[in-house]
């Protein structure tokens, strides 16, 4: 990848499954060269999609978790030149009751879902023009605490970020519903009935695809006066 290269460049967290991996081969598809970040998860299938639709593609591979890994991410990202597009959408979903929680699993939990996105839109060279987007949730899901904690203060991070960085940069989050079952249950019957319910409950009683949100990510790249806005893809499930 050249830092010539007259295409504009993207880095996406977490872009080897779900979320990440969709909206990462179809900004590929839009022109973008991308630089992927997994951790553990092998990016294969989206490194494949991404070159297919044209992108020149890196692999970038780092535990958000470490501060000495985000550093490193940032100084290989760097390599490449200057970001056009930020899309943070690495998280970590960990089942956490209240009752439950613990200083190792809140402070795992918000090191990947908080600190990683603010310190990324921090220290990695963004262009003048470009655009960061967080992935956060449309509502608060009592079984998981420590992750709903992670997405609020997020949500207000992507806020506090739009006015710091105008009028150079423009932040804003996508907020996704009911678009995927919870991992481990794609596929299966409960999957389904679990999603059926879930968007039954939901005011249009219409589930948001993935192509949704890739609708959504269009927008945020096309609307140039729009910053500091939280984008519900949800059929209206935040006003439940």
């Amino acid at each position: 990848m050249s830092a010539q290269s007259p295409r504009p460049l993207a880095l996406v967290t977490g872009a080897a499954v779900r979320i990440g991996a969709a909206l990462a081969g179809h900004l590929a598809e839009k022109g973008f060269d991308l630089l992927l970040h997994a951790c553990g998860s092998d990016l294969t299938a989206t490194r494949n999609a991404c070159e297919q639709a044209g992108a020149t593609v890196r692999e970038l591979r780092a535990d958000l978790s470490s501060g000495e890994e985000l550093a490193e991410l940032c100084r290989q990202a760097g390599e490449q030149g200057g970001l056009n597009l930020l899309v943070n959408s690495a998280a970590v979903y960990p089942e956490s009751e209240f009752g439950s929680l613990s200083f190792d699993n809140l402070s795992s939990t918000f090191a990947i879902n908080l600190f990683a996105p603010v310190l990324l839109t921090r220290q990695l060279q963004l262009d003048d023009g470009a655009l960061v987007v967080n992935l956060l949730d449309s509502r608060v899901r009592e079984t998981h605490f420590g992750y709903s904690l992670t997405k609020q203060a997020l949500a207000e991070a992507t806020t506090h970020m739009a006015c710091r960085l105008a009028p150079r940069v423009r932040v804003n989050a996508i907020c996704p519903g009911p678009v995927l079952p919870p991992i481990g249950m794609e596929g299966t019957t409960d999957a389904r009935a679990y999603m059926r319910a879930l968007v039954e409950s939901t005011p249009l009683q219409r589930q948001p695809g993935l192509a949704d949100l890739t609708l959504a990510l269009d927008y945020l790249l096309a609307a140039r006066t729009v910053t500091g806005q939280l984008l519900f893809v949800d059929g209206g499930e935040h006003l439940t």
